[in-house]
């Protein structure tokens, strides 16, 4: 059911987020067919529909359970729809020509298989560098549910180090993961989940009904590994002769192994000092 009311923002992201990802795949997919890579050209429009407009984009743009999709929102799903029907029709003619003429009217003659091709426009590094943090940040949420057997309707608290930077997008952490709030780490930092995203750092509190026996044993745990990690690779960094012979960028990134290392045990620690309390 559609109706004449506004975009949500959740929607808007992923319109902006998707043009530039499906411009970035079809000049990916077209260097493929003219190297003759037809496998490498499957993979690529595979994963644009599977894990792209299914998964993400899809996910983004449905309304809530009874509630009404913006006109404008079914009108924009519909084009890109085209746009992927039209990639994936060398590998799949029948079944993509059958949608073809079932999503919209059409005369007998409009067949996809006399379209244009699809054209690339727009790809903004920065806009799907920003699309990827946000998506990592959701998977790290929908992790944490996962390992504490908490329900997907049940509503959490998601804190960050730097809540206003401008790559966040809350409408669509808080579509596909259920956040009820993204606001700043409070002091002192609450016992729960943590992870590191795009440089940022990430706070769930624990909620109740949690085991803190048991959660306290695999931060421990957690804790002990990531103390005998850091160890490896400072001993890496220690070794002259790597350091000597190693890229700059072989080096800079065992250094920031080192770093993520040292702020996930900071954030163990302090997670444990709070289950302590």
């Amino acid at each position: 059911q559609t109706a004449d009311i506004p975009e949500t923002q959740a929607a808007e992201s992923a319109e902006t987020w998707f043009g530039h990802r499906f411009s970035e795949q079809v000049l990916l997919i077209d260097d493929h067919f003219s190297k003759y890579r037809i496998s490498d050209a499957l993979k690529a429009v595979y994963k644009l529909i599977w894990d792209d407009f299914c998964a993400w984009y899809l996910e983004l743009v449905k309304p809530e359970f009874g509630q009404p999709i913006s006109q404008t929102t079914y009108n924009r799903c519909l084009n890109h729809f085209e746009g992927v029907l039209k990639l994936v029709h060398p590998f799949m003619p029948f079944i993509s020509e059958e949608l073809w003429h079932s999503i919209r009217p059409r005369s007998e003659g409009n067949c996809i298989m006399v379209s244009t091709w699809p054209l690339a426009g727009a790809a903004s590094s920065d806009v799907l560098a920003a699309f990827a943090l946000n998506a990592a940040i959701v998977s790290e949420v929908r992790n944490f549910r996962s390992q504490k057997g908490l329900s997907p309707k049940q509503a959490l608290s998601l804190f960050s180090s730097s809540p206003n930077d401008v790559r966040l997008q809350p409408a669509v952490i808080a579509k596909l993961c259920n956040i009820s709030e993204l606001s700043a780490i409070p002091q002192p930092a609450p016992a729960g989940g943590s992870f590191l995203a795009g440089g940022l750092e990430f706070r769930i509190p624990l909620s109740e009904g949690v085991n803190v026996e048991e959660e306290m044993k695999k931060l421990q745990h957690e804790l002990e590994y990531t103390r005998g990690f850091l160890d490896s690779v400072e001993r890496k960094l220690s070794n002259e002769r790597f350091v000597q012979n190693a890229k700059p960028e072989v080096v800079a990134a065992e250094e920031k192994k080192k770093s993520d290392a040292q702020t996930k045990i900071r954030q163990l620690e302090e997670q444990l000092t709070a289950l302590t309390a």
